[in-house]
């Protein structure tokens, strides 16, 4: 046999712990010398354990196959969660096909036997029933485990060894008796004075120092996700990987830390929303940046004039130039700096230099003027510098000079700029510094075919930017020089843009802006032009667009028509558009991104990128968005991401609206609307998303609630009284009518979803007054009554033995399942808020014990149905939105009120013992799972997993509407669509995190700086 052993386990916590811990121990454990002697066996060499988890439904691995036929013994970590993990029973039917049930070895690491133990281990080949050889390392942490592992893994050695277990016990005993009998004649008297005292403080020690891991674990995941937040991914999650647990470390696990490697990772992304990536960190504030013309690198300037050229897709920094030290001792700073294919273009006053990106000189150029400005056609490679007296042109790839055209005015050549699409003409305006009000202003362009320059007349003096139109016609922006003594009380300007014939240089429109003088975050106007064909309409647009302070517009190139006026409320700092669509970016000084239509004006604010930053620059290329920031010595880059394993399951015609599973996780139903009152129900296998059916509600009221009721049947609810079971496997519904006349509905299900509360509202009444309860498995009527009680809300007991509802004449009321009586509950205290949402105004706990009533006089009491007493009164705000949910086990409540903020209350203990420091969104529904531990709480804009204990945050997914945990799926939606991931455990993330930023640490300046220890 190839393995002494295979170590069988379902890929959560703690199961991956004692695998681990069972695999070291076994690979490491000292054979007594008689034994292996006696036996012939001096250790145990080999054991398999799969570390990647198979996904549901699928056939195993060839090389899980072939270890298992090679394997001697099965291992099997049993805990409640085995028997349902689908991949363990496979190996388990395997292995016996293979080998036989003896050589079967059990380690029970929490619960019961039968109930942690596989079937095939209880039972023999002939159905009897039997009892395993099983190690027992049951304990409550993690620490004690590892403690009873250490004698138990003796039970697991011996059958490997082919030995017995005394045998093992003894000679091992005894190794271990004289190493100790040695220590102890050096140490017996003071061992005996000090022992209690020593193992006294050596508890409290181990207590405190646990204590403060789980407090810095809990601080360095709050730093990752501060760090996430600034920009700075990388460095964010190897902060997170520090508050792990890991083989270096006994750090021991907080869920706040896998939550914070889980954002870092972009676990749940479905590449539709931008999100931070990486932060380039320079030595001193970034002055400049751009993109290369493919988009995938960038260089950038800092403060100190040292420039930079960096890997987009991993941040890499790829080359850095040091800035060039003039005769005079002082730092020359460069007129422009550019990317040429791989080759890096500074320009300085009186020359052009080329480096590759190891920093030798490719080539120079000198230059006869004093260059004041430059700029590169980056499809052509063209260097256009610009002195005051002549405009040189230089090859950016051989340095070759092209051409130097001199000045052909009186007025120097300034900073306004530009080539035309196809690089054969350049635009350059000229200063009239001294210039008077009204006086017009000028601009010389180059035709590099005709080798002629052109000079042109604009409205006023000052030109700030130019550019050509799609049929080559120049486009100036100009306004007069402010004379602050002329007007001395003047706060805004007024500016214009014109568009001028190419060859007589003949205004053919002129449209006038106004700007403001004294606003600090005004940027300079930004003048951008394109002409594309929508794709969906097939019109063509050719337009000319701009921004200045506050505003954007947009005019019809050809006419001058204004299309849109955009104004948003920071100064715009950076204005970008779209080439082929009708999209335009306006970056506010406040961080906030707008996203416009810039052909009609509409700012879709609810798809605006919120920065948080107070920015200066922005560019945005192959859907990269990178970020300068005030002061800032970090570019920071914003990306779309998409998580591992992320499947698109379907795009809708209409808007993914919910999403609902079985029982079992079998089937799985999405609802999307048909117009704004019926829905469509599309059904699908979990196993491998393939669709089943559809079922198009076109008939009946509104919606009332909704559930699969078993794997087969689909049960829908409406407020006509109409209930209507569909069949999954075709898609065809029988339907049940509640009433003869036409009723409006209110309806509480139970968590199992076979049992229903109908409260039943006569359309011309403004009041419920009758109540049903639904055995929906049966389909008929359990028990009704209730009539002429005006009730308005209701919730029913699991078991159907109870329901409680609120009256308007009574206040609450317990109805008995069997017989239908309604009794007052006559407490004054209890009186229920009645806002909107009534119905969740009351929860029922799952053993019918308990009743939590949210009361008009700000309080949550919560009612011992048995007694009628009051077992809790909590504090709560929930006039107008409340979530009320209590634990499995009835000692908790988890609760979420007017103020957002989630928070669960012991009963026990009479206490909140959690109150989350953030506000959720609206809570629609809460599912605890037993088996993973976890609860999944979903609200209007994303679900968020909860560790079922400590209620900290395991993972959240934005858009999320469904955690199946025992299939191991995660599925969000974005708009139209459904997507489906695996759900990442601890050590999935793990294994991302290394394959992403494998070879990546935290430098010590970095450690000291985030306090890591």
């Amino acid at each position: 046999m190839r393995y002494d052993a295979f170590i069988s386990y379902r890929h959560s916590e703690p199961d991956m712990f004692v695998a681990k811990r069972v695999h070291k121990g076994l690979e490491t454990f000292k054979v007594p010398r008689t034994v292996a002697k006696k036996y012939g066996k001096k250790k145990i060499k080999r054991v398999f354990r799969d570390q990647e988890e198979l996904p549901i439904g699928s056939d195993l691995g060839d090389n899980i196959s072939k270890a298992l036929e090679e394997s001697e013994y099965l291992l099997v970590i049993c805990s409640p969660r085995t028997p349902e993990s689908y991949w363990v029973q496979k190996e388990i039917d395997t292995f016996i096909q293979l080998h036989d049930r003896e050589h079967i070895l059990a380690i029970l690491i929490e619960g019961e036997p039968a109930d942690s133990f596989p079937p095939q281990l209880l039972t023999d080949d002939a159905g009897n029933p039997v009892e395993p050889l099983a190690a027992d390392v049951r304990g409550s942490s993690h620490r004690e485990i590892a403690r009873k592992l250490k004698t138990e893994l003796m039970r697991l050695v011996a059958p490997i060894l082919h030995c017995s277990y005394d045998d093992l016990k003894q000679r091992h005993r005894e190794r271990r008796m004289r190493k100790m009998l040695l220590a102890a004649s050096v140490v017996a008297v003071l061992g005996v004075a000090f022992g209690a005292y020593s193992a006294y403080n050596n508890a409290i020690i181990s207590e405190n120092y646990k204590a403060k891991q789980v407090n810095q674990s809990k601080y360095l995941a709050k730093t990752a996700l501060e760090l996430l937040e600034e920009g700075d991914r990388q460095t964010a999650a190897l902060v997170a990987l520090e508050a792990l647990p890991s083989e270096k470390s006994d750090r021991p696990f907080v869920p706040a830390a896998q939550y914070a490697l889980s954002r870092t990772l972009n676990t749940y992304d479905t590449g539709n929303v931008i999100g931070m990536d990486r932060s380039l960190k320079h030595e001193l504030p970034v002055r400049e940046f751009a993109f290369n013309l493919a988009g995938d690198k960038l260089i950038s300037k800092d403060s100190g004039s040292s420039v930079y050229v960096w890997n987009v897709e991993d941040g890499e920094l790829l080359a850095k130039i040091p800035p060039e030290i003039g005769e005079n001792g002082y730092v020359i700073d460069p007129t422009g700096q550019f990317l040429c294919e791989d080759y890096i273009i500074i320009c300085s006053e009186d020359k052009i230099i080329c480096y590759d990106f190891s920093g030798a000189v490719v080539w120079s150029a000198t230059l006869s003027e004093r260059t004041v400005y430059c700029e590169l056609d980056k499809e052509r490679n063209v260097l256009a510098c610009i002195s005051g007296e002549v405009l040189t042109f230089v090859d950016a790839v051989t340095g070759e000079k092209l051409v130097e055209v001199p000045n052909t005015q009186e007025y120097s050549f300034s900073g306004a700029y530009a080539f035309n699409a196809d690089g054969s003409r350049f635009a350059v305006s000229h200063i009239k510094s001294f210039a008077e009000e009204g006086e017009p202003g000028l601009f010389s362009v180059y035709d590099f075919a005709g080798g002629k320059l052109q000079t042109y007349e604009t409205k006023a003096s000052f030109l700030t930017e130019l550019g050509f139109t799609a049929d080559g016609s120049p486009i100036a922006v100009s306004h007069d020089h402010v004379d602050y003594k002329k007007h001395p009380d003047a706060d805004s300007w007024t500016g214009y843009v014109e568009k001028l014939d190419r060859e007589t240089g003949e205004v053919l429109w002129t449209r006038e802006f106004d700007f403001l003088l004294f606003d600090l975050d005004t940027a300079g106007a930004t003048l951008k032009t394109r002409k594309y064909t929508d794709d969906a309409t097939g019109v063509t647009y050719d337009e000319v667009l701009l921004s200045i302070d506050r505003t954007a517009y947009t005019w019809d190139a050809m006419t001058g028509e204004t299309l849109a006026e955009i104004r948003v409320t920071g100064g715009i700092k950076e204005f970008l558009v779209a080439k082929n669509s009708r999209f335009g970016y306006l970056a506010e000084s406040n961080g906030t991104i707008d996203i416009v239509d810039m052909n009609t004006g509409s700012n879709y604010s609810s798809a605006a990128i919120e920065t948080g930053k107070n920015l200066m620059g922005v560019s945005l290329q192959n859907g990269v968005l990178v970020l300068r920031v005030y002061a800032s010595p970090d570019l920071t880059l914003m990306k779309y991401h998409e998580g591992a394993g992320l499947e698109e399951v379907e795009t809708f015609e209409g808007k993914v609206d919910d999403m609902y599973y079985s029982p079992e996780e079998t089937y799985y139903a999405v609802s999307t609307p048909l117009d704004s009152q019926y829905e469509k129900f599309s059904f699908y296998r979990t196993e491998d998303n393939t669709f089943v059916s559809e079922w198009n509600r076109q008939e009946g009221g509104y919606y009332a609630a909704c559930a699969f009721m078993d794997e087969e049947t689909f049960v829908y609810i409406d407020t006509a009284g109409i209930i209507s079971f569909v069949d999954i496997a075709t898609g065809v519904a029988d339907t049940m009518q509640l009433y003869e006349d036409a009723y409006s509905m209110e309806c509480d299900l139970n968590e199992a979803g076979t049992l229903a509360l109908i409260l039943g509202r006569d359309s011309g009444n403004v009041h419920s007054d009758t109540f049903r309860i639904i055995d929906l498995q049966k389909r008929q009527i359990v028990i009704s009554g209730g009539e002429g009680e005006d009730i308005i809300a209701g919730v029913i007991a699991e078991d159907g033995s109870r329901a409680y509802c609120n009256t308007r004449n009574n206040g609450i009321c317990i109805i008995d399942g069997v017989t239908g009586q309604m009794t007052p509950l006559n407490r004054e205290e209890y009186r229920m808020v009645k806002g909107t949402e009534a119905q969740r105004a009351m929860a029922v706990s799952r053993d019918g014990t308990l009743l939590a009533v949210s009361c008009v006089d700000g309080v949550l009491r919560v009612l011992d149905t048995r007694t009628l007493s009051t077992v809790a009164e909590i504090p709560f705000a929930g006039a107008n939105r409340r979530f009320i949910r209590f634990s499995e086990d009835s000692t908790e409540l988890m609760l979420q009120g007017d103020d957002y903020y989630f928070r669960v209350y012991n009963l026990e203990q009479q206490q909140f013992t959690h109150i989350e420091s953030e506000q959720y969104y609206e809570i629609s529904k809460a599912i605890v799972d037993e088996g993973t531990g976890t609860i999944s709480l979903v609200t209007s804009a994303e679900m968020i997993i909860l560790d079922g204990k400590s209620y900290e945050k395991l993972a959240g997914a934005e858009k999320g509407v469904a955690y199946l945990p025992a299939s191991g799926a995660v599925f969000c939606k974005y708009s139209y669509t459904l997507y489906r991931f695996p759900y990442m455990t601890l050590e999935m993330l793990l294994a991302e995190a290394e394959e992403e930023f494998a070879g990546k640490t935290l430098s010590q300046l970095e450690r000291i700086q985030y306090n890591v220890e």
